[in-house]
């Protein structure tokens, strides 16, 4: 699960993602993987950010979930990473604090490479 000192949420993959087709069950990589993401991201900058729209904070959590797949990473900078690590939600400190409330989903070309999607999403009060 996903949460932070206010809310326990859920956010859905806006259609241009392919997010939705992407699932850690198609691939057995073990959590080191997504270690590996954190750490090769850091000494790299971002794939620019997509507007993803608007969802609720009641829906945040359960499509997070979703487009993480079982068996993935929290981290307790607020990111999470799939699996296989291909995919990644940022939901930190910055997400819920900044004028705008909102979350990341990113795509990773394969684990410990460069993002290739960034799709922000705001989230809404419920």
């Amino acid at each position: 699960m996903i949460r932070d000192s206010r809310h326990v949420v859920e956010v859905a993959p806006q259609p241009k993602t392919n997010f939705s087709i992407m699932t850690s069950s198609s691939l057995d990589v073990s959590k080191q993987s997504a270690k590996n993401v954190v750490a090769a991201e850091s000494s790299r900058g971002r794939a620019p950010e997509f507007p993803g729209g608007t969802v609720t904070e009641s829906k945040f959590l359960n499509h997070a979930e979703q487009c993480l797949g079982s068996g993935y990473l929290s981290l307790p900078n607020g990111r999470s990473i799939s699996q296989d690590g291909l995919r990644q939600l940022r939901y930190g400190r910055h997400e819920v604090t900044s004028a705008s409330h909102h979350g990341h989903f990113e795509a990773y070309n394969r684990p410990g490479g460069n993002i290739i999607e960034n799709t922000v999403v705001e989230i809404l009060p419920d």
